[in-house]
């Protein structure tokens, strides 16, 4: 299983992509828009998960771009808080995993927080 992580903060993309690889699911990081086409360009992905409070606004785009790409992607739209101060990104990260693991064993069409 292959996963696409669209997270404009660092502090929160590389712990939910080792959660992920910890679970055995390869996963690839992406910071925007831009790079999350040039992935689904390159790769096949089952599953996405997209924070569509991203800074540059780009969220919901994305997720649209992504699901013309590949129509069979499940995609989980996260609405983060941010890794700013008092957050756990960890925490965070651990649920969303979670959360992403249950649906895609359930065969969710879609899925949103």
């Amino acid at each position: 299983m292959r996963i696409l992580v669209v997270e404009d903060e660092r502090k929160l993309r590389f712990p939910l992509a080792e959660r992920l690889a910890a679970r055995r699911i390869d996963a690839d990081c992406a910071a925007g828009a831009r790079e999350a086409v040039m992935f689904a360009r390159m790769m096949r992905y089952d599953a996405a998960v997209i924070d569509v409070q991203d800074a540059a606004g780009e969220g919901a785009g994305i997720q649209r771009a992504l699901t013309r790409m590949q129509p069979w992607m499940q995609v989980l739209v996260v609405a983060g808080q941010g890794a700013g101060k008092g957050s756990m990104p960890g925490a965070e990260s651990e649920v969303i995993v979670t959360r992403l693991a249950r649906a895609l064993t359930r065969g969710d069409d879609a899925l949103c927080a």
